[in-house]
C-alpha cells in the first residue's frame, strides 16, 4: 500500500518513514475489507494501530486517504470519524501540555539519551475574529489565562515552536503564540521559557534555528550570543536553567543560501581575489537555450529570472551546484569561449557555497561526499573545509576596492553562514569529536528550518491550500491533530 501511494506521488518520504513505524494495521485493515467485499456489518471498533495508521495518513496527506478510503472497500474511517478521535487534545495557544507529557515519556522510555533540536518560525494567518459558540478565536494570545478580553487587537502571524530529533526520526509542535509580531525581546523571553520547561521535563535541547529576520539576530544577542566582531562570533549561548550547557544557534541556511542568491543576482559582481560576476551563469542559460542541450545541469529561466520565485529554495540551490560549476568551467577550459573568459572565481564561489550548503544540508550517514553527515570519521576533512570558508566569505566584498560584504547592507546571508559554521565547529567538538561523543554522526539537517516549513504546509493543506488561513478553522484544529 505504502509503495503504490508513493508510486502515485501522494507522500513524501518522510511520510513513508512515519507511516511504516505503524505495525499490526494489516489485520485490521483486510477485515474491514472483507467484510465490505461480502456485504457483512462492518466492526463497530478499530484497533489502535489502525486509528493511528489513519490519523497519521490523513494528516500528511488528505488526498492519499480519500484514494485509500475509497479504493480499498472504505477501511478506513469517515472523516467525522477522525474529528471525534481528536477532540481530546488540547490545542490553544500557549505551551501544549500534551505535547510536553508526550514527549518526557517518549524520553523516559527512550534507551539512549535523545538530543533535540528547536525551531522557531512565523506563520501569517488571516485577521479574522472567529466566534464557536463558546468563545472568540483569532485575537493575539499568548498563551496566559487572562486573555477573555474582546478588545484586544486581532492577530496576523502564529509563533511556532517545534522540537526536532536529531537521533530519532520524529518531530512535535510544543507551542504556538498569536500576535501582530513580536519583538525580539518578547521572543527572548518565550525562547526562555520554552527551554526552562523543556529542562524540567529532561529534555535535552542543543541547537536553536531561525530565519533571517533583524529582530531574530537581536533576540540571539539577547540571549547571550555576539555577532560584532565577525573575527570572533559568540554563537553559543547558556540554558537558562543550566549554566553549563550551552546552546548553538543557527541561522537557517536555506534562508541563508536564497540570501546569498538573491545578493550576487541582484548585484550582478562581487569580488573575492578576481570578480565574481553573474554574466557567466547568464552567458551558460543563453548557450544550453541556443544549442538546446544542457551540459549535465539544471540551469533553467526561473534561476535567472527569478525576482517573482526567490521564496523557492530549489532555485538557488540548483544555482549554487557543482553542475553549473563545471559546466562554466568546461565551457572556458575545453570549448575556449570568448564568453567565459575570466570565470575562474566565479566557479570557485559557486564551488564553496555548494559544498558548504551540502554540508549544512547533510542528512544521512549513508550519503556521499560533502552530503554525508558530519561523523568522527570525516570530522577532521569537514572542519579543514570550514576554515577554508570561512576565511572565503570574510574576504569577500561588494567589488574591487569596495566595502567587504560582511560591513554592506546585504551581508545577511554571509553573516548566516558563518554563524552556521561557528556552531557547526562547536556542534562538532561538542558531541562528535570528544573522548566519548553523545552521537555517532549528525545530520545538519535536522538543524533545518525545513520541518516547520512542513508543517505549515501541513496546515495550509488542510485548509484548502490557503496561504493565509483563518485562525480556528484552519491552524488551531490542524495543530491539534498533528498533536
Amino acid at each position: 500500500l505504502l509503495a503504490h501511494l508513493k508510486k502515485k506521488d501522494f507522500l513524501d518520504d518522510d511520510a513513508l518513514h512515519v507511516l511504516s513505524t505503524v505495525t499490526s494495521v494489516n489485520k485490521g485493515f483486510i477485515s474491514r475489507q472483507l467484510a465490505t467485499v461480502t456485504k457483512l456489518p462492518l466492526p463497530q471498533n478499530y484497533s489502535a494501530e489502525l486509528r493511528s495508521f489513519a490519523l497519521t495518513l490523513n494528516f500528511y496527506s488528505p488526498r492519499a486517504y480519500e484514494y485509500v478510503r475509497s479504493t480499498f472497500g472504505l477501511a478506513l474511517p469517515h472523516h467525522k470519524t477522525l474529528s471525534r478521535w481528536y477532540q481530546h487534545i488540547g490545542a490553544a495557544p500557549g505551551f501544549t501540555k500534551e505535547a510536553i507529557d508526550a514527549l518526557a515519556l517518549k524520553i523516559r522510555n527512550s534507551p539512549n539519551p535523545l538530543f533535540f533540536s528547536l525551531i522557531m518560525d512565523e506563520m501569517s494567518i488571516r485577521q479574522q475574529a472567529e466566534f464557536d459558540g463558546k468563545e472568540v478565536h483569532g485575537l493575539i494570545n499568548l498563551g496566559f489565562d487572562e486573555t477573555d478580553d474582546d478588545s484586544l487587537p486581532l492577530a496576523k502571524e502564529a509563533f511556532v515552536l517545534l522540537l526536532v530529533c536529531i537521533n530519532s526520526h520524529w518531530k512535535l509542535p510544543i507551542g504556538y503564540f498569536l500576535s501582530n509580531g513580536l519583538s525580539s525581546t518578547q521572543k527572548q523571553t518565550l525562547i526562555k521559557h520554552c527551554l526552562s520547561l523543556l529542562h524540567q521535563n529532561s529534555v535535552n535541547v542543543v541547537s536553536l534555528t531561525f530565519d533571517g529576520l533583524s529582530n531574530n539576530f537581536s533576540m540571539a544577542k539577547q540571549l547571550g550570543c555576539n555577532f560584532d566582531d565577525v573575527n570572533s562570533l559568540k554563537t553559543c549561548f547558556p540554558h537558562p536553567s543550566d549554566s553549563n550547557q550551552e546552546i548553538a544557534v543557527f541561522p537557517d541556511p536555506r534562508h541563508m543560501l536564497k540570501l546569498v542568491r538573491n545578493t550576487f543576482g541582484e548585484k550582478r559582481c562581487l569580488f573575492s581575489s578576481e570578480i565574481i560576476d553573474w554574466k557567466y551563469v547568464e552567458a551558460l542559460h543563453k548557450l544550453q537555450e541556443s544549442e538546446g542541450v544542457h551540459l549535465g545541469n539544471k540551469l533553467r529561466g526561473g534561476h535567472i529570472k527569478f525576482s517573482k520565485q526567490k521564496m523557492k529554495v530549489k532555485l538557488a540551490a540548483q544555482l549554487f551546484s557543482s553542475s553549473v560549476a563545471d559546466a562554466i568551467d568546461y565551457c572556458h577550459n575545453k570549448l575556449k569561449l570568448q564568453d567565459f573568459i575570466g570565470s575562474e572565481a566565479t566557479v570557485e564561489f559557486l564551488r564553496l557555497i555548494n559544498t558548504l550548503f551540502d554540508v549544512l544540508n547533510s542528512r544521512s550517514i549513508r550519503q556521499h561526499g560533502y552530503k554525508k553527515a558530519v561523523s568522527k570519521q570525516n570530522a577532521d576533512l569537514y572542519l579543514q573545509f570550514m576554515h577554508k570558508a570561512k576565511a572565503y566569505i570574510l574576504s569577500l566584498k561588494e567589488s574591487r576596492g569596495g566595502l567587504p560584504i560582511l560591513e554592506s547592507r546585504r551581508k545577511t546571508g554571509f553573516l548566516g553562514f558563518l554563524i552556521c559554521i561557528k556552531s557547526f565547529e562547536a556542534i562538532v567538538a561538542k558531541m562528535i569529536s570528544s573522548e566519548r561523543p553523545d552521537l555517532i554522526y549528525f545530520p545538519l539537517y535536522k538543524v533545518s528550518q525545513d520541518h516547520v516549513e512542513l508543517l505549515f504546509s501541513a496546515v495550509r493543506f488542510h485548509g484548502g491550500s490557503n496561504d493565509n488561513p483563518t485562525l480556528h478553522v484552519s491552524f488551531v484544529l490542524r495543530i491539534g491533530n498533528c498533536l
